[in-house]
């Protein structure tokens, strides 16, 4: 997955295997999220639910107004890093 998005290549014989296809500094963590994740990353229940049910034909809509949102901040987020920069800084002291 990463390959087809151009993320990586494979090169062979001495210091091959999977090497980056661009430098860290141009491949952002977004690019590497949406290559290997498929759909939203909240999921709502697939079934239709019940339009007699006042949860049911409710939540849905209530869900997506709050969920739309935390993702495209996920994503915004994602978007303003690279992975030169998760790996030029010190990983915290937990």
């Amino acid at each position: 997955m990463l390959g087809r998005a151009g993320l990586v290549r494979s090169q062979l014989g001495a210091g091959g295997g999977a090497l980056l296809a661009k430098p860290a500094s141009r491949i952002r963590l977004l690019d590497v999220y949406r290559a290997v994740e498929s759909g939203d990353v909240f999921v709502l229940h697939h079934s239709t639910p019940n339009p007699r049910c006042p949860v049911g034909k409710n939540i849905q809509p209530a869900l997506r107004r709050v969920l739309s949102p935390a993702e495209r901040a996920l994503e915004g987020q994602l978007a303003n890093v690279t992975l030169r920069n998760t790996t030029a800084r010190p990983a915290p002291a937990w």
